[in-house]
């Protein structure tokens, strides 16, 4: 993976759970890759494995679990694939029932030195029978989710590049000369990308492929917050459906949160405006922030804030307009909150702090699933 940039903090811890200092026999170590929708979960695992392949151990091994399928694999038939993988035989496997293909791929995984990637995670009930009990395999997980309820397991969280990555990675793909005759632009594009690591691929890949167009004419294409997700598309990769497959996940009224989450304005919010704009008591809003949370969808800030990313902001805008109509402003209206607060107010309740309460979050197999309502 000759354009792979930054991640090193990342690659350094995962590659020292490959490597557990000589001592007393522990478990096998494991270690969950989760981030934003983009944010190069996968391609951090590829990596991770291409500087493990050298070493004297068993070769790497990936697995896509189809967690984002309308069915992903069970746990017995990722098992049954890697056993074929790692070289057992068809007519053994088919003559074993769920149980002891289970049984027979944990034997399988206590003999093996190396890394497995256990690809685009649905959740915990699919991922923890594939979890070994004896031996030094290191298993990374990656998923979109934060899989929460795995314990004794290394967590590893993918967040925005840092501005130097972000140029890098258009130096990699799109060559330095240009990158390097137009710097202001660079300095645009990665900033308009959200320093997201697949954004950045499509509009590098989109500029490599436009050879005689300057950098300059990108960045203005990408300027157009109405036009900019449409934009980051190059062949059959594309920005918006990455996020897609995550939103056609959410339950009715987590998607709701989800959409009016890009009225507010500023970097990050708390709890109480995100229920104030939906209608909800806080402590109901607080469970859908939540379920957002653990789908990949935002991320927490200092003193219990949440962050919407600027892309999923524009994607979730364009849901909002598409299923709702935009609203104006503030919700207004019977029973609601904001007719007790004066519109200042309304902007100042992203400051107030508040202290988030966990629970077990719900995920849905579509958008048609029941939803949560509430009269607040």
């Amino acid at each position: 993976m000759r354009d792979f940039v930054g991640r090193r903090p990342e690659l350094a811890l995962l590659r020292g759970l490959a490597h557990p200092p000589a001592g007393p026999a522990a478990a096998p170590p494991v270690a969950v890759v989760f981030g934003t929708p983009g944010s190069g979960k996968t391609t951090l695992a590829v990596r991770l494995a291409e500087q493990l392949a050298g070493e004297p151990a068993d070769p790497p091994f990936l697995l896509d679990l189809q967690g984002l399928d309308a069915r992903p694999l069970t746990p017995q038939e990722a098992a049954g694939r890697l056993l074929a993988g790692w070289g057992a035989g068809e007519l053994d496997l088919v003559r074993l029932n769920p149980q002891e293909r289970l049984a027979r791929y944990r034997e399988a995984a206590a003999g093996r030195r190396g890394v497995l990637v256990l690809d685009n995670a649905a959740d915990e009930a699919q991922v923890r029978p594939l979890l070994p009990v004896a031996g030094r395999l290191l298993v990374v997980v990656t998923s979109r989710h934060t899989l929460a309820g795995l314990e004794g397991v290394h967590r590893v969280e993918l967040t925005a590049l840092a501005p130097e990555e972000s140029a890098a990675l258009l130096r990699a793909v799109v060559g330095a000369a240009r990158v390097d005759a137009e710097p202001a632009a660079v300095e645009q594009i990665t900033e308009l990308c959200g320093h997201l690591p697949l954004a950045l691929r499509v509009a590098a890949n989109w500029a490599a492929t436009r050879t005689s167009w300057s950098l300059g004419r990108l960045a203005s294409r990408l300027a157009d917050e109405d036009r900019r997700l449409d934009s980051l598309s190059a062949g059959d990769l594309r920005v918006n459906s990455a996020f897609s497959l995550s939103y056609s996940r959410l339950a009715p009224e987590t998607a709701r949160m989800f959409r009016l989450l890009s009225l507010i304005p500023g970097p990050d919010f708390s709890a109480p405006l995100a229920a104030l704009l939906a209608r909800l008591p806080l402590l109901d809003a607080e469970d859908l922030l939540e379920e957002l949370l653990e789908a990949g969808l935002l991320t927490t800030r200092r003193e219990d804030r949440y962050r919407l990313h600027d892309l999923l902001r524009l994607y979730a805008r364009s849901r909002l307009r598409e299923e709702d109509g935009e609203p104006a402003g503030p919700p207004t209206g019977p029973g609601c909150a904001a007719d007790c607060w004066p519109r200042p107010c309304w902007r100042a309740a992203a400051t107030r702090p508040t202290t988030r309460r966990r629970r077990p979050a719900t995920r849905c197999s579509g958008r048609a699933a029941g939803s949560r309502r509430c009269t607040g």
